[in-house]
């Protein structure tokens, strides 16, 4: 991806759900009743780590939209199916926010 591209984006947000034997286990829900937003989406980094015997690869995209104040690192975005990890979100310019996010690493 040369330079950046505008894309719709999903905000999700992890909640425990019953796992049926007693426990809980993590569950990814839509943020918003209007699930999806538009942002400006620029790639960052990449890089390649070996754990385990195997090549884990991570790709770090920076996502530039309205700002909000409901979201935090804790938080994902589902993009082109994929989903990023927000790693930093960063005030920007007017009423404009950037939030740097990594896939391919666990949240």
């Amino acid at each position: 991806m040369g330079g950046s591209t505008q894309a719709r984006i999903r905000f999700e947000r992890a909640t425990r759900s019953p796992d049926g034997a007693g426990g809980a286990r993590r569950v990814w829900a839509a943020l918003d009743r209007r699930p999806e937003v538009w942002a400006r989406v620029r790639a960052g980094s990449g890089g390649e780590s070996f754990e385990g015997g195997r090549v884990n690869a991570t790709a770090t995209v920076v996502f530039r939209l309205r700002r909000r104040s409901d979201l935090t690192p804790l938080d994902r975005i589902l993009w082109q199916g994929v989903a990023y990890n927000i790693r930093t979100l960063l005030p920007a310019a007017g009423s404009f926010m950037e939030i740097e996010a990594e896939r391919g690493v666990p949240s």
